[in-house]
């Protein structure tokens, strides 16, 4: 039971990252070119 609520939380720490990413992204934050 342990092994997949670690497995969930991973995966959620994942999706988390990829959409501030993104919204950093979107905004031009990284790139500084404002798309």
């Amino acid at each position: 039971m342990k092994k997949i609520i670690f497995i969930k939380t991973i995966q959620l720490l994942v999706i988390d990252g990829i959409m501030l990413a993104f919204l950093t992204f979107k905004k031009g934050g990284l790139l500084g070119t404002g798309f």
